[in-house]
């Protein structure tokens, strides 16, 4: 068996272009809310699920509007929507169990009502929206072939999964402190999406992958 390609520096992906230092701002948003705005702890993890839910959809969305090009999806519109919706539905599972359980143990009373009403945290969930959205769309799904949509898609739905546990896991620190989950959860969540590859590899995920998978570089 030939030897494995030997990585990449670690800055590399900075050196390359502008998306690593967006994805690294979109995560400071959470700890500046935390340690400049005094978020509480349940506000926080309401941004990062919805930061990953808001990408996934974006992603399920370019992925289909890729194959539509193509002439992959089925001829009737309310078919494709279905099967989108199928998808989002089913790599968003780790999400709609955290909602879950955040809704039965986590959040208080009234939380929902409260947060809405405040309009740093409206401002703050629209601009992690406008993040997500630049970087799907720089994914550049649209234009590739089917083998490339479906490699692309296959990992980010992975990563999904693994930054559903990540976010888990990390909520037990939330007793200790909520600013050093905060902290940890940004530098955890940046390195998945800025390192794709590698952080699939350490969860025994990177058969989701191949070197000729776009943007999936160490």
């Amino acid at each position: 068996m030939p030897d494995a390609a030997p990585s990449r520096s670690h800055f590399a992906p900075f050196l390359e272009g502008r998306g690593p230092y967006l994805v690294v701002a979109r995560n400071a948003i959470t700890v500046a809310g935390v340690w400049v705005l005094g978020w509480s702890a349940q506000l926080a993890a309401l941004t990062l699920w919805f930061d990953g839910v808001a990408a996934l959809g974006i992603l399920c969305l370019m992925a289909m509007r890729a194959r539509l090009r193509l002439g992959l999806e089925a001829t009737s519109k309310a078919s494709s929507w279905a099967g989108l919706l199928f998808i989002f539905a089913f790599f968003g599972v780790p999400y709609w169990m955290m909602f879950a359980g955040f809704n039965a143990w986590f959040f208080p009373k009234g939380f929902w009502s409260e947060q809405f009403a405040d309009p740093w945290v409206v401002g703050a969930l629209f601009v992690i929206l406008a993040g997500d959205a630049v970087e799907e769309t720089r994914r550049g799904l649209v234009g590739m072939s089917e083998k490339g949509i479906r490699r692309v898609s296959n990992g980010q739905f992975a990563l999904h999964w693994v930054r559903g546990g990540i976010v888990v896991l990390l909520l037990a620190l939330v007793p200790v402190k909520v600013q050093y989950f905060i902290v940890l959860a940004a530098v955890a969540l940046s390195y998945l999406e800025i390192y794709p590859r590698r952080t699939l590899r350490l969860f025994g995920r990177e058969h989701e992958i191949d070197d000729d998978t776009p943007g999936m570089r160490d």
